[in-house]
C-alpha cells in the first residue's frame, strides 16, 4: 500500500507541474504580485490629484494573500475533475487505497504549495515588509484553506466547465471580508463566516503588538480545521459518485 501511495503522490506532483492549465493558474499569483509591485505605486501617484489611494497597501497585499489559496485550491479541484472526465475515479475504488486516503493525497499538494507561495507573494509584491516571523503562521492558516476549496470544486462540479463556473462563484462569495479595510462597523464581523476573514484579520495584526493577532490566528486555525473536516466528510462520497 505504501508503494501505491508513493506512486499516487508522485503522479499528483508530476501532473500539477506539467499540465498547462495548472501551470498557468499556479504561476498567476506570483505574476500578479510582480504586477502589483510594478503597477500600484505609479498608479497611486498618477491618481493622487483625483483619488487618494495612499494607505491602501495592506488592502492590495490582503487581496494578494486571498488569491494564493484560492487559485492553488481551484487548481487541485480541476485536476480532480480531469480524472473524473477520464473516468479514472471509479477505477480507484478497486485499489487497496481507501477513498479518504486518496482524497487526502489529492488535497495535500495544493496545501503544500500554498504554504511557501504566500510568503513568496508577500516578498514579491513590495507593498508590505518582505518578511515577518508571523507571516509563517499566516501562511499556515492560508494553506489550510486550499484543501477544502479543492474538495468543494471536485464535489460540486461534474466537469471542468462547471468547475470554472463554481470557481468564479466561490471567488465572489469569498470577497466580502475585504471590506474590513474600508468599513469600521461591528456588522463587518458577520463576514467571519467566510474563511478569508480570519486570514485577512491575522495579516492585519501581524506586525502589531497585542493579543489581536493571536485571537484571529487561533480562531482562524480552529475554524479552518473544523470547516475542513466537515467539507471532507460531505464531499468524499460525492467525488466518487
Amino acid at each position: 500500500m505504501n508503494n501505491i501511495l508513493s506512486i499516487i503522490l508522485k503522479k499528483e506532483v508530476r501532473q500539477f507541474f506539467t499540465d498547462p492549465m495548472t501551470i498557468l493558474i499556479g504561476v498567476l499569483p506570483f505574476l500578479i504580485a510582480v504586477i502589483f509591485r510594478l503597477g500600484i505605486p505609479p498608479l497611486t501617484r498618477f491618481l493622487t490629484p483625483w483619488l487618494d489611494m495612499s494607505g491602501l497597501e495592506p488592502f492590495w497585499a490582503g487581496l494578494l494573500i486571498m488569491m494564493g489559496p484560492m487559485l492553488f485550491g481551484f487548481t487541485g479541484g480541476f485536476l480532480f475533475l480531469d480524472e473524473k472526465d477520464q473516468g479514472l475515479l471509479p477505477v480507484l475504488k478497486v485499489t487497496p487505497v481507501s477513498d479518504s486516503l486518496w482524497v487526502f493525497e489529492k488535497t495535500i499538494i495544493p496545501m503544500l504549495i500554498t504554504l511557501p507561495g504566500v510568503l513568496i507573494q508577500l516578498a514579491l509584491c513590495g507593498l508590505v515588509a518582505p518578511f515577518h516571523p508571523r507571516y509563517i503562521l499566516l501562511a499556515i492558516l492560508a494553506a489550510l484553506e486550499a484543501p477544502f476549496l479543492t474538495l468543494a470544486i471536485a464535489a460540486a462540479a461534474r466537469d471542468k466547465v462547471q468547475g470554472m463556473t463554481m470557481g468564479k462563484t466561490m471567488s465572489l462569495i469569498m470577497m466580502p471580508p475585504l471590506l474590513i479595510y474600508f468599513i469600521d462597523h461591528p456588522l463587518i464581523h458577520l463576514s467571519a463566516i467566510s474563511p478569508p476573514y480570519w486570514i485577512l484579520q491575522t495579516f492585519r495584526y501581524a506586525e502589531q503588538e497585542g493579543v489581536n493577532f493571536w485571537i484571529f490566528f487561533t480562531g482562524g486555525l480552529f475554524y479552518h480545521i473544523i470547516l475542513g473536516v466537515i467539507i471532507f466528510a460531505l464531499s468524499r462520497r460525492r467525488i466518487f459518485r
